[in-house]
């Protein structure tokens, strides 16, 4: 099989995936076509060719979808498992009671660009702010605390994890009432999570 031929081989197998996937969340949540054009504003009859494979949602349109069904129709990459790895191995490292975290920290230096690519980019700034906490490291805790907060504001569930981060640090530091607040606004997206999911 020639390159080319193999390349549209695997994209129309993703359109195929992507349509099924569509319809299978669709109708697991008991929605009608048009009922999803009401959740999404995109017209029945786009999200009828999205579901049949005969056209793909440009970015735009897939996030509507995503956010409609909350469901994810983009493959993970290679940046999200290796952030994902990452992520896993700071907080083993963290557990058992590890306080160097200097290759971790030269991993996300090395790797930041292409990190940055990633929609899991936000748990790479989540263990620079635990390090900064670790290591009280006050300036770069408050800055990193205003790119996690309006990195994660449109995504409820990295938002949560924020809030819930930012409320161990306060707690930590013995300030109970502020920790309290986060820990409260970490439940109520929680909660908002579930009851929209």
């Amino acid at each position: 099989m020639q390159e080319g031929t193999e390349k549209n081989c695997t994209l129309h197998t993703n359109m195929n995936q992507m349509g099924n996937n569509i319809r299978i969340a669709r109708m697991s949540k008991g929605l009608t076509l048009q009922q999803l054009e009401m959740l999404t504003g995109i017209k029945y009859q786009l999200l009828y060719r999205y579901e049949n494979s005969i056209q793909v949602p440009n970015n735009k349109n897939r996030s509507k979808i995503e956010k409609a069904l909350n469901i994810s129709l983009l493959e993970p990459s290679r940046e999200d498992h290796e952030i994902k790895q990452l992520y896993d191995s700071f907080f083993m490292l963290l557990f058992m009671g590890e306080r160097d975290f200097h290759e971790i920290e030269n991993n996300i230096r090395e790797n930041n660009e292409q990190y940055k690519k990633s929609r899991l980019y936000y748990l790479v700034l989540l263990i620079l702010y635990v390090v900064y906490v670790l290591e009280q490291k006050d300036k770069s805790i408050h800055d990193m605390e205003n790119k996690l907060e309006k990195m994660t504001e449109h995504d409820p569930q990295a938002n949560c994890l924020y809030w819930q981060y930012k409320g161990v640090k306060l707690y930590h530091r013995k300030k109970y009432h502020e920790a309290e607040i986060c820990f409260e606004k970490a439940a109520a997206l929680y909660q908002e999570e579930c009851y929209t999911a």
